[in-house]
């Protein structure tokens, strides 16, 4: 996503503090930005694989071969986009979805 570069980091740091986690020590709150981050990397890398056909992930294995499996080279990020056109709408929903679920658990965590 070369110009629209997703920030993880901000949307972990959003998430810490609308889940009420802000108070906690700030190494504790270190560790769950880099997991929240890891977590939506790889929900919206299995979102983007789930929604590829059989013969998108067969071009998208060949691309990333191409690129010594680099998912953030340029030639990966275009196919990609090519094969899924509603590209940033879907990685918006998984993050909406994933943000929804980790409240709702820190909800009922803290009861």
């Amino acid at each position: 996503m070369a110009n629209n570069q997703l920030d993880l980091v901000k949307f972990a740091e959003d998430l810490i503090k609308s889940a009420g986690f802000d108070s906690l020590a700030e190494n504790f709150q270190n560790d769950m930005k880099e997991q929240i981050s890891t977590e939506a990397t790889n929900r919206i890398g299995m979102m983007i694989v789930g929604d590829m056909t059989e013969e998108d992930l067969r071009g998208y294995n060949e691309v990333l071969e191409k690129n010594k499996n680099n998912p953030n080279s340029e030639d990966v990020q275009k196919f990609i986009k090519q094969a899924i056109p509603d590209l940033p709408q879907k990685i918006l929903l998984t993050l909406k979805m994933y943000r929804d679920e980790f409240i709702s658990v820190s909800k009922a965590v803290k009861k």
